[in-house]
């Protein structure tokens, strides 16, 4: 049965899946070490395809030793212990792939188009899909149950439709959304499931509980925010993102700001100063913090005149510059901007051209 929210309706058809059988495989070997909670390179497999279509989705093997991608043109492409069962090929699709699941046993999978087309391959049976029905949003991710003898399908804006022995449990009906709803989980049970919208909002149905959230807040784009952080128009001595082979190999992460030893540093924009303290290879160093994304600090200071914990505003004396710190060759600012606790280029921060600042 298809369910729409609190309506139901028949399922239509299945689409014929065409099955094209071409593995894609370049031995290579890789080792890869797991280490804490980040796994960036974890089990990467010593495979590597390409594809000139956008990857959308992935689903792991029951064992946990490989995995299926799933590209936007329905490509399908696996590695480590994942077998490939086919791809949607050369068939021309209503409206591209956004979701990968594997059956249990790992011997097949089902693809999801956005208009709720289902494929199916290896042993994945198809149980029905929203054909004809009318969609107010695109379906945007897929859950099997844990028989594999049905699915869940979830649109963005959190309509359910459940196929096969997949229970209808809820949906968010009319509720409005914030961020649409970018995927689906099922429980282990399979007696309930939830999903999470663009906004990190999580909403659960059935036996599905609620342990928490995440709250997405864009970063900014660059604008020209900052102010100058010394009173006079210093010389470029160093760009941001140079290469720089001592004291040991690095890219500069901030740019230098020459000046002579005791000029005035002035704080770019108001904030709370979230580090203030002695670093080795930056000296006196100042840390700002402007908003939940943004900050700025001053390396290489001769005095620091702000405390950790302290409110500053725009253009306030936070210190002087000095030439203190391991790797200052000279009196100078080190200024850095930071997005995200990431270092960034700082010159549409501060209105300047970008080349002036940054390599």
């Amino acid at each position: 049965m298809l369910h729409r929210g609190e309506a139901q309706a028949t399922a239509q058809p299945s689409r014929s899946a065409i099955r094209r059988f071409a593995r894609i495989t370049l031995a290579l070997t890789a080792f890869v070490a797991v280490t804490g909670f980040s796994q960036p390179e974890a089990a990467r497999s010593a495979v590597m395809s390409r594809t000139a279509a956008k990857p959308v989705s992935m689903t792991s093997t029951p064992s946990g030793a490989g995995y299926w991608i799933a590209a936007e043109d329905g490509g399908v492409f696996s590695f480590g212990d994942a077998q490939f069962y086919g791809s949607t090929g050369a068939t021309p699709l209503n409206k591209p792939v956004v979701g990968i699941a594997s059956t249990p046993t790992g011997h097949g999978y089902w693809l999801v188009a956005a208009d709720g087309g289902i494929f199916s391959f290896g042993d994945a049976r198809f149980y029905g899909s929203t054909g004809a029905t009318p969609l107010n949003k695109p379906v945007v991710g897929i859950a099997p149950t844990p028989t594999g003898h049905g699915y869940w399908l979830v649109a963005a804006d959190g309509g359910i439709f459940s196929f096969g022995d997949a229970q209808y449990y809820g949906s968010t009906g009319a509720t409005p959304l914030n961020k649409p709803v970018v995927g689906i989980a099922a429980t282990p049970d399979g007696h309930g499931y939830r999903f999470v919208a663009g906004d990190g909002g999580v909403f659960d149905f059935g036996q599905s509980q609620y342990f928490g959230r995440v709250v997405y807040e864009p970063a900014p784009a660059p604008t020209a925010t900052l102010s100058w952080p010394l009173p006079v128009s210093a010389s470029v001595t160093g760009k941001y993102g140079e290469y720089r082979p001592k004291p040991t190999p690095h890219t500069h992460s901030g740019v230098d700001l020459a000046a002579s030893s005791g000029t005035e540093i002035f704080a770019a924009a108001d904030g709370r100063v979230v580090s203030s303290g002695s670093v080795s290879g930056y000296g006196e160093y100042t840390c700002i913090e402007h908003t939940a994304h943004l900050a700025t600090c001053y390396a290489h200071q001769s005095t620091r005149l702000v405390t950790t914990g302290s409110l500053v505003s725009r253009g306030q004396l936070i210190g002087r510059v000095g030439s203190t710190g391991t790797s200052s060759t000279g009196p100078h600012l080190h200024f850095e901007v930071k997005v995200d606790g990431r270092f960034t280029c700082p010159a549409s921060w501060l209105g300047r051209p970008g080349n002036q600042l940054c390599v």
